[in-house]
Formats: C-alpha cells, structure tokens, sequence
C-alpha cells in the first residue's frame, strides 16, 4: 500500500486513511511518524498501524534523516550529486540542508542534495547553501547605462531562479564572498592616466537586499575590476574566553580560600597556647617564649605563695622541743639516799 526508498534514513509523515467502520469512535484519518519506528531487518513483520481496514495511505511531509549527516560530492563531468566521492566535494548534509547554485548570468536557486536532481551546464559556483554569509558583487548595470555597480547582500533560499542584479542584459563582473573584499579598479579611455583605484568593499557600502541596486563603483571612464588579496580576516570567536574566566574564578576561589585557611590558622593555634600551661606540670621543658608569657597570665594565679607564712608551725615545734628536756623534770625526786634504792627498784 506504501514504499518510500530512504537512502539515509529519512522518517516521513504519512496520511493514513480507514474504511468506514460504525466501531469507530474516532475519525477516519490518522497520521503516522515512522520516526518513531526503529530501524529493523527486512524479516521482521514490523508493527501494527491500525486493527481496522485500511483505504489509502498517502505522503503528508518528507522526513529529515535518522543516521545522521550525509557527505554529497558534485560530478563536474555530468553535473549530478552523488554520494560515492566522485568530483567536487560539497561537505555534510542533514534532512533540512540545501544547495545553493549561481549560474553565469546572475541567477540563483536552492535545491535539495537528491541524488538525482539535474543542473545546468552553466554553474558559476555550486556550494552548500549558508543564509549567514554575505556576497559582494560588481556588475554593469543596464537600467544606468552600463554603469558599474558595486553591492554587498545575502542570499535567500528559493527555489525559483532570481537574479541578483535585477534582470536585463545587465553583466555580472565579479562575484566574490570574501569577508572584507578589497577591489582594483583599472580605469580607461582619457582617465587611463589616473592609475588604478583600491576599494574596501566593506567601507565602501553597506550590507542590503538582493534586489538593491547598490551603489556605483567610479564615475571615471571604467574599465575593468579584480579582487586582491584582502588586508583584513573576520575575528574568530575567541573560544579561550570563557574558559579564561572560569580559570580566574577558580584561582580567585582558590585565593580566598587560601585566605580563609590562613585567617583560621591563629585560631587554631589559640587553643594549643591556652593549652599549654596545662602541660607546664610535665617534665617535657617547652618554649622560651611560651614559657616567657606564662609568668603574665599564670602571677595571679601563683599569689597563693604569699600562704607560706601560714604554714608557719614553726611555734608548734619549738614548743614540743623543751618537753623532752630532762633538767626540767629532775626536781621531782628528792635530794636524799632514797633516791639511789628507789632506782635500784626499777633496774
């Protein structure tokens, strides 16, 4: 009922239609995304769309590819694309790239990267199609009487022939999309002898349309116009900077938390030198300077010493000393012969 050919993948939206059916509660047409269909082999039965009959099945939107980009290659010799590396290679293609073509008269025109689209033999430039790049063109102008004509514009996608500088047997000279264009223009007839003329492209004229005119290139007698090796490059995006700046946010992380840690370290050490007397009463010997700020906090403490002179029992002792005197308790006894029996009693 349906077969699509997708060389790289490609998911389409289908349009299916039912037969009418009295069972069912919904309407007769229903989209079906084969996006979200995986990829199988080609003896796998697949899966069910629908349990009712079915009346048609038609094409609703071409799908982008599921296998990623596609390398495309443009034959110079047949003027085809194809995808096996032969002629010119155009890049990496996704579902919704384009190719640009400019022929030699000036038209332009937007295609797919179908293998078998057909292009004319007189391709100028046929490149993938960039809507951000600006184009500088410098043509003879036959609605001024072929006056030369310089304007720098954007190409928009289309597929319909459009010509850059308006139609007319107006002549394109040169065609270039360099970033910053630097042009040589030779003059001629009786301005011959004022030599050639340098122009920035980019200071000469602004960006504008495609269907502008643009702005004319000299008033003198003209004669002919080429590009020269530019002086100035586009800017590359400075890719370093944010990584630059994150780098300085971590240094200056780093600082203030190496600050942090070196404002907490005398903190630290308070409680070690409070600490410290508490271990004056070990034998270790500690610090001359330790010991030196000890005397400061720890002289009130050692007034105590002044209770010495309490401790004074020196009376108490020198009162017990004269009782074992014996002179003292010899005048008990009396001075007569009794004294020498009364001895021999207790020997």
């Amino acid at each position: 009922m349906y077969f699509s050919p997708n060389p790289n993948g490609e998911a389409e939206i289908v349009k299916v239609t039912l037969r009418p059916n009295p069972k069912l509660k919904r309407g007769l047409v229903m989209d079906y995304d084969f996006s979200q269909l995986t990829i199988k082999g080609k003896q796998s039965m697949g899966n069910i769309v629908t349990k009712f009959d079915v009346h048609r099945i038609q094409l609703r939107s071409e799908g982008v590819s599921t296998l990623g980009g596609r390398e495309v290659w443009f034959d110079w010799d047949v003027h085809r694309l194809n995808y096996d590396g032969r002629g010119e290679r155009l890049g990496e293609f996704h579902g919704s790239d384009l190719i640009l073509v400019i022929l030699d008269n000036g038209d332009f025109y937007t295609t797919s990267f179908d293998a078998t689209n057909h292009y004319e033999t007189s391709i100028m430039r046929i490149e993938k199609f960039d809507p951000t790049k600006v184009w500088c063109a410098c043509y003879l102008n036959a609605d001024q009487q072929m006056k030369p004509y310089i304007k720098r514009f954007r190409i928009e996608a289309s597929a319909k022939h459009v010509n850059m500088m308006g139609g007319g047997e107006s002549a394109l000279l040169l065609l270039t999309d360099t970033p910053y264009p630097r042009l040589s223009v030779t003059l001629g007839g009786g301005d011959e002898f004022r030599g050639a003329q340098e122009i920035e492209a980019f200071d000469f004229i602004g960006e504008k349309g495609v269907a502008a005119k643009g702005k004319r290139l000299t008033d003198y007698t003209f004669a002919s116009v080429e590009e020269l090796e530019p002086t100035r490059v586009p800017e590359e995006p400075k890719t370093g900077e944010p990584a630059t700046e994150q780098a300085t946010e971590a240094q200056t992380e780093e600082q203030a938390e190496t600050a942090a840690e070196q404002a907490e370290e005398p903190k630290t050490e308070e409680p070690t030198a409070e600490s410290a007397p508490e271990k004056q009463a070990e034998p270790t010997a500690e610090p001359v300077d330790n010991q030196a700020k000890k005397p400061a906090t720890k002289e009130p403490a050692k007034e105590p010493a002044t209770k010495e002179p309490a401790k004074k029992p020196a009376p108490e002792n020198l009162a017990k000393k004269p009782a074992p005197e014996s002179p003292a308790k010899k005048p008990a006894f009396p001075d007569n012969d009794d004294n020498v029996t009364q001895l021999s009693l207790f020997d």
